[in-house]
């Protein structure tokens, strides 16, 4: 298919953009990952990352309901002593994407990291 063609046109050049990388993030306590790839829509944290299971006191009441949504749909599920994401998962920001894995505050342009950088410096850079 074409796009299967494009994605090893892009592997095979190095040059890949920057709405190919994927960028991830390990949950913490653990040495389990999370990845995650920017799209028009959104941030798209993939099916099989993983997120950490126990969330801090002071989290957020819009992350526990987020959580509490994605246990209830399916998306999320206990696996390996931690939660697994079963789909992607699109979310509007970053760092809402690494408050989800992290189970606590998080600045997802700095804590999301990949082959050419952090999100910040891959992307900051071209949105100026």
């Amino acid at each position: 298919s074409l796009s299967n063609a494009n994605d090893q046109v892009a592997a095979a050049t190095d040059s890949t953009a920057a709405d190919e990388l994927i960028f991830q993030m390990k949950v913490p306590k653990s040495t389990l990952l999370a990845q995650m790839r920017r799209t028009d829509e959104g941030y798209v944290v993939l099916a099989g990352s993983y997120a950490r299971k126990d969330i801090v006191a002071s989290a957020s009441d819009t992350l526990v309901t987020l959580r509490n949504r994605l246990l209830a749909d399916g998306t999320l599920v206990e696996a390996d002593g931690e939660l697994r994401f079963q789909r992607d998962t699109l979310l509007s920001s970053p760092s809402s994407a690494a408050i989800l894995v992290n189970g606590r505050s998080t600045n997802g342009w700095d804590a999301w990291t990949s082959s050419r950088g952090t999100l910040s410096e891959v992307f900051r850079s071209e949105e100026g």
